[in-house]
């Protein structure tokens, strides 16, 4: 049995409220071989797990998700950064997540694609 592709997925809202309360309840940090997600603010605050954009390796991150319209601007601006870049790929996502940006909006939705991730993260092997 081989393993899973890795993938880091940057979450990002404008500010910490929207962050947490669209984030709360999913099953995102678990330990061993599994996606592993950047919750991150562009409002600069910080906390135990989220942190800012500045401090995450743009160049890594295969899926982005929005969480309102600020951004999702800032992830199609980091998303076109990466696509400019010849040696940056995504392997196997491209074909078991297609779309390199998404909205989110709610709880319910964050959840879904949380098990969508991880069924592709599983088929990737």
């Amino acid at each position: 049995m081989s393993m899973p592709q890795y993938i880091i997925i940057a979450v990002v809202s404008s500010n910490m409220a929207t962050l947490k309360k669209i984030t709360k309840d999913a099953l995102i940090f678990q330990p061993g071989v599994a996606p592993r997600y950047k919750l991150v603010t562009l409002d600069g605050k910080e906390g135990k797990r989220i942190t800012s954009l500045e401090e995450i390796e743009v160049h890594r991150i295969l899926l982005w998700i929005a969480l309102d319209d600020a951004a999702l601007a800032k992830c199609n601006e980091m998303n076109s950064q990466n696509l400019e870049n010849p040696h940056y790929n995504r392997g196997f996502y491209d074909q078991h997540l297609p779309n390199p940006v998404i909205k989110i909006d709610s709880p319910d939705h964050f959840r879904n694609k949380v098990e969508e991730i991880s069924e592709a993260f599983c088929a990737t092997s």
